[in-house]
């Protein structure tokens, strides 16, 4: 289509090589379009749910309540790719880990800190020790999350009725996994361990870890609207960013 194009408006013949160069170099790439759901929310609705967001923090901070933004993701502890730039001839041997074993990182996210676990699933149970174990350090809590099955189970349901108020579940819209700043500490974090080997799913957590706490992969901020609705000012004024 780009060859063809070039072609017709400028009379210039490139091969497909050549319109893949020119097209990297204006920042696109090939790759399969993501189809948008059906029901995801609209502009409109993503709008209304900020408004409300910025409405409910400021109310919930007003009681005392820390605002933390939950989620988990999936880790695997084999390399991204086993493909690498080699020497031509001769059979260079490298650590390579096959098993594809995975684990679920489960993260709390709020203005300046930070909390995660790692579980083999991110089930109602894995949910609920975290929920409990930042409730337990925060007192109350405003948590911010997706509409993923487990956070929407009746075990979740029934831990939050039991802590009478102590811990309140804000749901995004549907589908808008992008609009809890979470998700940008997920993709550091993978990015951060993409081209390393590990021995195993031990071994990748220790390495999580430590990389969190000397700094090597940075805590993100929540997003701006939500750190205006807390009204941030002392320690936390630093989480405060543009």
């Amino acid at each position: 289509m780009v060859t063809r194009t070039i072609l017709d408006r400028f009379g210039a013949t490139y091969g497909p090589s050549g319109a893949l160069k020119l097209t990297g170099r204006m920042n696109f790439s090939v790759r399969k379009a993501r189809p948008v759901p059906y029901n995801t929310a609209s502009p409109e609705e993503i709008d209304t749910y900020v408004g409300n967001t910025i409405k409910a923090i400021r109310r919930h901070v007003g009681l005392d309540y820390s605002i933390i933004c939950l989620d988990a993701a999936g880790l695997a502890d084999s390399p991204s790719s086993a493909l690498g730039i080699r020497p031509r001839g001769g059979r260079d041997t490298v650590g390579v880990n096959f098993s594809t074993k995975t684990t679920r990182i489960m993260g709390a996210l709020g203005a300046n800190t930070l909390d995660i676990q790692f579980h083999e699933k991110a089930d109602a149970v894995a949910v609920i020790s975290l929920l409990e174990y930042v409730r337990r350090k925060r007192g109350k809590i405003f948590v911010i999350l997706d509409n993923a099955s487990a956070h929407r189970s009746k075990a979740v349901d029934e831990y939050v009725r039991k802590m009478g108020g102590r811990v309140v579940l804000w749901f995004l819209p549907p589908r808008t996994p992008q609009h809890n700043p979470i998700e940008v500490l997920w993709r550091e974090i993978k990015r951060a361990i993409a081209d390393i080997y590990f021995g195993g799913i031990d071994q990748m957590r220790t390495a999580i870890i430590r990389m969190l706490r000397r700094g090597e992969v940075a805590i993100v901020s929540l997003f701006r609207y939500m750190l205006e609705a807390m009204d941030c000012r002392g320690p936390v004024a630093r989480a405060c960013t543009a």
